[in-house]
């Protein structure tokens, strides 16, 4: 995960760099993997646990896990091997799904609750 992570890094301030041109480069903060992964880990098991129980909040907390995980995971286009492309891009575009069902769910939830209040 480490190499996956320093590239896309790398990337994001060399963007972020050349849009802004600020006076001093930006740069991430140095944080440790393993913090990353129990933020990560603890968004997704606070996120589905409220989710389960239908808040809006436990929806948003997935989208912003998978919006956070998806690009770095499965980055079917740096992938060189053609089977591993093939993968990558599956649990890519399978994600981009359950984005979209979480952004529907959020969607159905909030017109459910301002019909109940209008009631």
């Amino acid at each position: 995960m480490a190499p996956k992570m320093d590239a896309t890094k790398a990337k994001l301030e060399a963007a972020i760099n050349a849009q802004f041109q600020p006076v001093s480069a930006f740069k991430f903060p140095e944080v440790a993997d393993k913090d990353l992964l129990m933020v990560a880990m603890g968004l997704e098991a606070v996120g589905a646990v409220l989710y389960i129980f239908g808040f809006n909040l436990g929806a948003r907390m997935l989208m912003l896990f998978l919006l956070a995980v998806t690009p770095i995971m499965h980055d079917f286009w740096n992938e060189t091997d053609p089977d591993a492309q093939t993968v990558n891009l599956i649990m890519f575009l399978k994600n981009v799904a359950l984005f979209g069902q979480l952004l529907t769910f959020t969607a159905m939830n909030s017109a459910s609750a301002k019909k109940q209040k209008t009631d």
